[in-house]
């Protein structure tokens, strides 16, 4: 089992959790408390627990892409 550490957009938070339901992903997410980055931005940390043998970064990739409509 690996473990990641991210401080997220409000926006990929959701869409990655979206995503874990919509696909039954094999990922754990926890979350923190929501802060406001210098930005501006509405932040929030986070905590995926994943297998070894997941390939989460081509997940993530695509939750992003789709999130932020990126080509």
């Amino acid at each position: 089992m690996k473990t990641e550490n991210y401080e997220w957009d409000i926006e990929l938070v959701e869409a990655m959790k979206s995503e874990m339901v919509n696909k039954k992903l094999p990922l754990h997410i926890q979350t923190g408390i929501t802060f406001r980055a210098e930005c501006g931005n509405l932040m929030m940390p986070v905590q995926i627990d994943y297998p070894d043998d997941f390939d989460l970064n081509t997940v993530l990739c695509g939750v992003i892409n789709k999130t932020y409509i990126l080509k």
